[in-house]
């Protein structure tokens, strides 16, 4: 026995083994790493995948991350059982879970295709079910492999916080390497299911590589049986109450934990205006503080000086709190003179000081015995439950009522007293106690004084960013669970941080290039039903709904904030009366398919083709779901913001195409051009009971022939000059742009590392230094 205690060498050199012991948690670490490559490819790919199917509302969104991790701590428990089980070796059990993650992912995307398309219709909490029955078995298999490989570390280690401190700076580690690669890089090039493919081809490496170690150590002793416990020694009484203690501090974590993850990921969304990769990139930086935050509390854990008491846990989850706290206003203060990518190092501070929490909070509740692993699969499903309630809570909840700047308030007093209440939960000095209570609540006072100036003009600087001492601050900001609506004095409107319209339905001063809306009846005789996604401030529909001949517009937004700032503004305000308007809050791509009704014209003044979910509106399968709801003849008109890719796909999809600016017009059958048809509707479009064109007026009369002879462009051969351009001059043009697909998701990917590493972005998505 006397062999197996870690003890050095006259030399200095470690014992053979200690030595051993080292060796085997290294090999275990750095297959560890690699496992978290492929698990955060699935996040990533299946979350965009189940978002396209469900609907890129907050809704949706927020339903799957919980169903991704109320899978991980289910599999936690599922990995507890399994690490008991003296019959079966934890290396070859790690094994086969990563060899049946592997095969789950090549299957995941099929999967989830033929489901989403059989529980199309369903509620959204069925939805919720259903996305969490899909992602159950391969988020159980994930969940399951860190209780499994905890088990067999603490058997050679005997002690429990270093080998979970090592196990979760090893995976969340190679979780963040995977969120960089591929946000950078991977999606890009590969798409989703050659991502997915990639993943599961890691996955069975990795299981390769766990079976070939367990056959090299098949025959060996248990190295760790014989060495001393690293933990102090209790009575039964106290070890139960040092579990409960745990489990609840491990899911009060959680929630706090994702709860500023989702304020982050807010604020920074704001910063890049909805880049796909941001999601990526932060949560890369994030689990890159969380696993470092892990390995700095494994050298806390040390052999010499086991915790125990709750004093350093509390001290944690002070200085958490307040660089927490700070990472938003921060970030506001950094990207006014700083590119975006200036910001991730407060994410990457702040998530440190968090993620050293959890293996802290076992050091001191669990017992380093036989079984460890099932008591450490416990507090991760606490940890677990309270992320996902963050997710809900702070999702659906908080930043609905309160807003970012109130919910960073409410978690930075949560965290002061979750410190201070430390102090109580076990015996540390008096002094000690006294100390870091009176810390805690100095801490809270202050921070209540300074929230308001800290956080004036914050979203003018995440907006706006080094033009920010160039503009007034916004008349009004409206917030939900959804998003960020922002309007400037002179009524010009930002959804999540990027121009989404003006309050304007004049052809005369087009503001807003609302001529493009008017152009439909040049397209279309008689466009008697219309279906519109997008509301934004009103303009596009208010014209809509006023056309002579259209007798039903049925319009899909998410954000229902929209309806609340055009019921303040005249312009558009009787849009909400009208009898023709049906309003539906709901995604729609989702909400054209859940539908069998067939439209005249269907339109879109889709945003930006280079922010997140973009190509959801713009890629082939979404066309075909068009066609699928136009009536004959029926025509198709979507904003490309200038992709040719946009313009390519549509030509690819449609046999008949035209371009009006910077929107595309297509259909099935020949455009029934009639450019005298247009004058008459024009000239009879009567709004809020006030002539659009006074025909009394010279300059009204001037610009009405203006808009007339746009329609010019569509007869030249090469119309690329041309404010309106027919498919014959178009489509050869655009050939060689890319097909948008749902799997290579346009250009959302496009140029993710060096738009991170640059000061601003334009309208269409040219980034300058």
């Amino acid at each position: 026995m006397e062999a197996t205690h870690p003890v050095e060498s006259n030399t200095g050199a470690l014992s053979a083994p200690k030595a051993t012991t080292i060796a085997s948690a290294a090999w275990v670490a750095a297959i560890f790493f690699i496992s978290g490559f492929p698990a955060l490819i699935y996040q990533l790919v299946w979350q965009h995948e189940l978002i396209t199917l469900y609907g890129v509302n907050a809704e949706t969104v927020t339903v799957v991350v919980a169903a991704f991790m109320l899978g991980l701590g289910l599999g936690s428990l599922v990995g507890g059982r399994l690490s008991s089980l003296r019959s079966r070796s934890p290396l070859l059990l790690f094994a086969a879970i990563e060899a049946c993650i592997g095969l789950c992912g090549l299957v995941s995307l099929e999967l989830f295709s033929a489901v989403g398309r059989v529980t199309l219709h369903v509620s959204t909490l069925t939805s919720g079910l259903v996305t969490f029955a899909m992602v159950l078995l391969p988020t159980l298999l994930m969940g399951a492999t860190l209780p499994v490989l905890t088990g067999f570390l603490v058997e050679r280690t005997r002690n429990v916080g270093r080998a979970v401190g090592l196990l979760y700076f090893a995976n969340t580690i190679g979780s963040a390497v995977a969120c960089f690669t591929t946000g950078g890089v991977l999606l890009d090039a590969l798409g989703q299911r050659g991502c997915v493919r990639l993943a599961a081809c890691v996955n069975f490496a990795v299981a390769g590589a766990a079976f070939v170690m367990w056959w090299q150590q098949r025959d060996k002793p248990n190295l760790g049986s014989g060495a001393p416990v690293q933990a102090p020694v209790r009575n039964a009484g106290e070890s139960r109450y040092a579990l409960r203690l745990a489990i609840g501090l491990a899911g009060l974590c959680g929630f706090v934990a994702l709860s500023y993850e989702l304020l982050w990921y807010r604020a920074h969304s704001m910063v890049t205006s909805g880049a796909a990769w941001t999601f990526a990139f932060m949560l890369g930086t994030y689990l890159t503080g969380i696993g470092f935050g892990s390995l700095l509390a494994r050298r806390l854990c040390s052999q010499a000086s086991p915790l125990h008491d709750l004093g350093s846990l509390s001290v944690f989850v002070l200085l958490a709190t307040l660089c927490s706290y700070a990472v938003t206003p921060l970030s506001g203060l950094i990207v006014t003179t700083a590119p975006y990518a200036a910001t991730l190092p407060l994410v990457g501070v702040s998530a440190t000081l968090l993620g050293a929490q959890l293996p802290l909070i076992c050091h001191f509740g669990l017992r380093p015995i036989e079984g460890v692993g099932q008591d450490f699969s416990r507090v991760y499903l606490a940890n677990i439950i309270g992320s996902t309630l963050g997710s809900l809570i702070t999702g659906f909840g908080l930043l609905d009522r309160v807003g970012l700047t109130g919910t960073s308030l409410m978690l930075a007093m949560l965290g002061y007293v979750m410190a201070a209440s430390l102090t109580f939960a076990t015996r540390p000095e008096a002094k000690l106690r006294r100390t870091l209570a009176a810390l805690a609540c100095a801490m809270a006072v202050l921070t209540v004084v300074v929230h308001k100036p800290l956080h004036e003009g914050l979203f003018e600087r995440l907006q706006f960013k080094n033009e920010f001492a160039e503009v007034p601050r916004f008349s009004t900001v409206v917030e939900n669970r959804t998003g960020i609506i922002t309007i400037s004095n002179d009524a010009t409107i930002f959804g999540g941080g990027i121009y989404d319209g003006r309050f304007n339905v004049s052809p005369i001063s087009d503001e807003n290039l609302i001529t493009r809306i008017y152009a439909l009846s040049l397209f279309h005789p008689a466009p008697a039903n219309v279906f519109g996604i997008g509301l934004s401030g009103g303009s596009w529909a208010q014209v809509i709904a006023n056309h002579p001949q259209v007798r039903s517009l049925e319009m899909a937004e998410i954000n229902r904030g929209y309806s609340a700032i055009i019921r303040d503004h005249h312009v558009v305000s009787s849009l909400l009366h009208n009898p023709k308007f049906h309003l539906a809050i709901d995604d729609g791509r989702r909400h054209l398919a859940r539908t069998s009704n067939h439209y005249d014209a269907i339109v879109s003044n889709t945003t930006y083709h280079w922010r997140a979910s973009a190509s959801n509106l713009l890629s082939a399968e979404f066309l075909e779901l068009v066609r699928r709801h136009l009536a004959p003849g029926g025509v198709l008109m979507y904003n490309s913001t200038g992709s040719l890719n946009a313009y390519h796909t549509a030509c690819s999809v449609f046999p008949h195409v035209a371009r009006v600016v910077n929107f595309v017009v297509a259909s099935d059958r020949a455009f029934d051009l009639d450019k005298e048809r247009w004058r008459t509707t024009l000239e009879g479009y009567v709004i809020d009971g006030k002539p659009v064109f006074d025909l009394s007026d010279p300059m009204s009369r001037k610009r009405l022939a203006e808009i007339l002879a746009l329609a010019d462009g569509l007869e030249l051969a090469d119309g690329s000059d041309a404010s309106m351009e027919s498919g014959a001059s178009l489509c050869p043009r655009v050939a060689g742009a890319r097909l948008i697909t749902d799997d290579n998701m346009g250009t959302e990917w496009q140029n993710a590392v060096a738009n991170a590493f640059v000061l601003g972005c334009q309208d269409d998505g040219s980034c300058t230094p």
